[in-house]
């Protein structure tokens, strides 16, 4: 798509290829949560070989997008700022707010600097936006944009959960496997 796009320096031109970096960081944090075994290493093909090394990239393929989409936050700012509820005030300063500390804590997590805290960090405010922000619109219309809503509504989830998974990894004794 960024080749045949009339507009490959707009951002939105590269919203699949970024939001399958996404889904691809968040399967290797998924796969990477789980306890090795190596009783059987010397069995191991040499794809499963290769597909365990990228495991420690999960987080940086999450994050990257992480990072570029919510720059979307301090560049269309008035458009972004429509999709805050009614009822929270100030939509301007909370879309620049989440932009910065989304930016901020994706970047954290991909140079690992606090991974525990950012992790948590992360995970926490992509949640509240679950609940707050996502669950209510794709109630409210999930058919609009062929079901968007509740795509968007399941990725943020999913992101939430592979940013718990990173603080998790860091406290406990698998940071080796993320570094």
């Amino acid at each position: 798509m960024l080749f045949v796009n009339p507009h490959p320096n707009r951002l939105g031109a590269w919203g699949d290829a970024l939001n399958t970096s996404a889904l691809s960081g968040i399967a290797f944090i998924v796969a990477g949560s789980f306890a090795e075994d190596n009783t059987n290493v010397g069995s191991k093909s040499w794809l499963t070989q290769l597909l365990e090394r990228l495991i420690p990239f999960g987080r940086i393929f999450l994050c990257i997008t992480v990072v570029a989409f919510r720059t979307c936050h301090l560049l269309y700012t008035k458009s972004i700022a429509t999709l805050v509820p009614d009822w929270i005030p100030w939509h301007v300063f909370w879309t620049y707010f989440a932009g910065v500390c989304l930016i901020g804590s994706g970047t954290a997590i991909i140079l690992r600097i606090r991974l525990k805290l950012m992790g948590t960090l992360l995970g926490t405010m992509i949640f509240l936006w679950v609940i707050s922000l996502h669950i209510p619109r794709a109630i409210a219309d999930p058919h609009s944009g062929k079901g968007n809503e509740i795509e968007s509504a399941a990725r943020a989830l999913a992101e939430s959960g592979a940013a718990f998974l990173v603080a998790s990894a860091a406290r406990g004794r698998r940071y080796r496997q993320w570094s």
